[in-house]
């Protein structure tokens, strides 16, 4: 798909690109993102969530198994590009 600016072309967008854009805003990826680890984890471990531009940041106590998991729940949201854990 070309990406136009004023009367010329400036590049070019793929799937890849348009995928990649969030599909809903920040605060609701967030609070999808919380209630997908909540569901395995009623009582912890607990991560703080912070979502910015559909990348979510998980951070808290390492917890070697469940990072893991709750790194697989996150991506699973839609609209989640990318999951960083901090």
């Amino acid at each position: 798909m070309p990406v136009p600016h004023g009367e010329r072309t400036a590049g070019m967008a793929g799937r890849r690109d348009l995928m990649a854009m969030p599909a809903r805003p920040d605060h609701e990826l967030r609070q999808a993102v919380m209630a997908a680890l909540r569901e395995p984890y009623p009582s912890g471990p607990s991560w703080e969530v912070t979502v910015r531009d559909g990348v979510a940041e998980l951070s808290g106590p390492p917890h070697e198994h469940a990072d893991h998991i709750a790194d697989v729940l996150a991506r699973t949201v839609p609209g989640v590009v990318r999951v960083e854990h901090l």
